[in-house]
């Protein structure tokens, strides 16, 4: 199955996709990563651009004598950089992920946890570059994550739906508290 059927499936037949996916190996899995990534900060990229050089470039690139074509070239660098990082970053998230999976009793192996958070960032990884739409997108990388679960780890609806409400109120217990005590600095200058 091509990489944009994919997304079509992952997002209008959920249930059917990951019930196929479960006799895939890693690497189809790694190189839609790659893809919706790619598409995530191609689209990202023009939204930064404008933002830093129209809107408001940051203080300390100004102050290093920057040109404007400078200040691009260098985000377009971080951005690379960025999209390396995420990448990695899918398989310290899955591994994280199936250690959790294995405390609620899981069946499946990595790869299978893998799958399963590679699958459900999708609308994420294709919209969340948009402020408005970035909270249904995260409400709908979760229920996705909730039904690749189910289907990766042989779970019951139920096990599955506390065992991903468990998590949430955990990492939002953790960005709650983080934000408390470590609040973000904004500056009107």
């Amino acid at each position: 199955m091509g990489v944009f059927r994919k997304i079509g499936a992952v997002i209008s037949r959920p249930s059917e996709f990951f019930e196929d996916a479960i006799s895939e190996n890693i690497a189809p899995a790694f190189s839609y990563a790659a893809l919706i990534y790619a598409i995530y900060f191609i689209l990202l990229t023009p939204v930064l651009l404008v933002g830093a050089i129209f809107i408001e470039t940051p203080a300390f690139l100004i102050d290093m004598g920057l040109s404007t074509a400078e200040i691009a070239l260098l985000l377009v660098l971080i951005l690379i950089l960025g999209y390396l990082v995420k990448l990695i970053f899918t398989f310290i998230l899955a591994a994280l992920f199936h250690m959790w999976c294995l405390l609620w009793g899981a069946i499946g192996d990595y790869t299978d946890s893998y799958k399963a958070v590679v699958y459900a960032i999708t609308p994420t990884a294709l919209l969340g570059w948009t402020i408005v739409l970035l909270p249904i997108t995260i409400i709908w990388s979760w229920v996705l994550l909730g039904i690749a679960t189910a289907k990766m780890h042989n779970f019951s609806k139920t096990k599955t739906f506390w065992m991903i409400f468990v998590l949430f109120v955990i990492l939002a217990a953790i960005g709650g508290t983080s934000a408390f005590f470590f609040p973000p600095s904004f500056t009107l200058a």
